[in-house]
């Protein structure tokens, strides 16, 4: 799945494509790595338009819908580790470069999956 030069790194720096095929076609297309942004500070897939409008001025439930979309992540991840490594460090950039696996990065739009707790903070730094 993933190309063989890394000599001249590509990154993309905001994505919000995190399934197994679009990792492959990122792959493909000679991406080495990506900032992937799970989640927006506004309800994409909800249920209905009024849904949507309401979370536009909330914070509640983005946190809970990160850590969903991460626990996700982490199995796409966990089931094809030869192909993509979470990067939580330089050193684990350099090891994916190494490893000529797909780096993928967390990142967020916006704020609101720290919601109105700093503790949620900390445990998405600790995430990753």
């Amino acid at each position: 799945m993933i190309n063989d030069n890394f000599e001249k790194p590509i990154y993309l720096a905001h994505d919000h494509m995190n399934r197994l095929e679009d990792f492959a076609r990122d792959a493909k297309g000679g991406v080495s790595a990506k900032i992937l942004h799970l989640t927006v500070d506004g309800w994409i897939n909800a249920p209905s338009k009024k849904e949507y409008l309401k979370t536009y001025y909330s914070y509640e439930g983005f946190y809970d819908r990160y850590l969903l979309a991460l626990n996700q992540l982490h199995k796409v991840i966990a089931n094809n580790s030869d192909q993509i490594k979470l990067v939580t460090s330089y050193r684990d950039l350099q090891d994916a470069g190494s490893e000529k696996v797909l780096a993928v990065i967390l990142g967020n739009e916006g704020g609101k999956i720290v919601g109105e707790s700093g503790e949620n903070l900390n445990t998405l730094f600790d995430l990753g």
